[in-house]
């Protein structure tokens, strides 16, 4: 399991202010914590240029192109999220909608 931090970076936004109601800092700062003990992927100048590419090829948003590149760097064969087409395959990086009802 692999987490960028560009993703830690947005978990902590959405924990202390998109969640109604939001979490302490003292407790969001854990769950980072937390999350930083797995393998991280540094968001580093490489990986921003192939999200340039990525984001052009495939028509999607900059910051999921990030994402997708850094997941492609790790060499995860799957990515979690919600914001792309489930199945989808994206510079050898399978999208998976964890909250897809499976049919």
């Amino acid at each position: 399991m692999v987490i960028s931090t560009q993703v830690l970076q947005e978990l902590f936004v959405v924990l202390t202010r998109r969640l109604k109601p939001g979490l302490p800092i003292e407790k969001a700062r854990k769950v980072i914590e937390d999350f930083s003990k797995i393998e991280v992927s540094l968001i580093e100048p490489e990986i921003i240029l192939k999200a340039i590419d990525v984001f052009q090829k495939y028509k999607i948003s900059f910051w999921d192109a990030l994402i997708v590149s850094a997941a492609a760097k790790a060499r995860c064969r799957v990515l979690f999220t919600e914001d792309l087409n489930h199945g989808q395959k994206i510079e050898g990086v399978k999208i998976v909608n964890p909250f897809r009802i499976q049919e």
